[in-house]
């Protein structure tokens, strides 16, 4: 299996999970964690625990999905470390990575975060199961490959991490500025990155900030490449030269 086949079968399969976590009204499923005295606590607005019951609720999906396509699925062996999700098929041995993402949408046209919902202090009884509010609700699931969603920006202050696009249909159909510019210059772009802070702590210049200044900063490195191919030529001879001697 190829990564485009899986990418294709995963989001096909991603296009059913709406229906497996939410009401026909687009209700979430979940209204809270219940105790043995069976009192029900509604969900935190903790961006964290919304995404993990979200996780526990996807699983078995994950688990039909290995199964549908000849795959072994393994979970992430400690928190926070990546990939949620590795797929073994069992064919080839090829392995393929999955995170599980989610964020909430701030208009009918962008995303940014998670949604925000009921006050977790208010408790509940099964009686009232009916009237508990879900946190959120209308779910949209996509699988796109990282570099395809990718922004040129960090996505949370001054750290380095990966900053997505927020148009919900740059998400959906991955098309955000790297797709066009593909995979190579997107781990070129993000594995030199240094934000302003990282610069400061290592004395250096920031060698570029978004994607202008990221051309204009390849752009000179060619142009001083160019501007000494005749040594480097002759330097490479050389070392080829020497590199002969040594093997002999």
């Amino acid at each position: 299996m190829t990564r485009e086949q899986f990418l294709e079968k995963l989001q096909a399969h991603a296009a059913t999970f709406a229906k497996a976590v939410a009401t026909n009204e687009g209700e979430w499923i979940i209204k809270g964690f219940i105790d043995v005295y069976r009192r029900i606590y509604t969900i935190s607005v903790d961006t964290k625990i919304v995404s993990k019951v979200l996780e526990l609720i996807l699983y078995p999906m994950f688990l039909e999905f290995e199964k549908s396509h000849g795959l072994k699925i393994d979970l992430c062996p400690q928190q926070n470390f990546y990939p949620d999700l590795t797929f073994t098929h069992e064919a080839s041995g090829h392995k393929f990575a999955v995170d599980i993402k989610s964020t909430y949408r701030t208009s009918d046209t962008e995303v940014n975060g998670m949604t925000l919902a009921a006050d977790e202090r208010k408790q509940f009884t099964l009686d009232d199961l009916p009237k508990i509010p879900s946190v959120v609700k209308n779910f949209q699931f996509f699988a796109q490959p990282k570099f395809r969603i990718a922004s040129s920006l960090p996505g949370s202050g001054n750290t380095k991490n990966i900053g997505s696009v927020i148009k919900i249909e740059e998400l959906v159909n991955g098309t955000g500025p790297f797709a066009s510019l593909g995979e190579e210059v997107y781990d070129d772009y993000w594995m030199f990155y240094l934000t302003r802070d990282m610069a400061q702590a290592l004395s250096l210049e920031r060698p570029y900030m978004n994607l202008k200044s990221y051309l204009d900063y390849k752009k000179r490195g060619a142009d001083t490449l160019r501007a000494h191919a005749k040594e480097i030529a002759s330097l490479a001879e050389d070392e080829a030269g020497k590199a002969e001697e040594e093997s002999e």
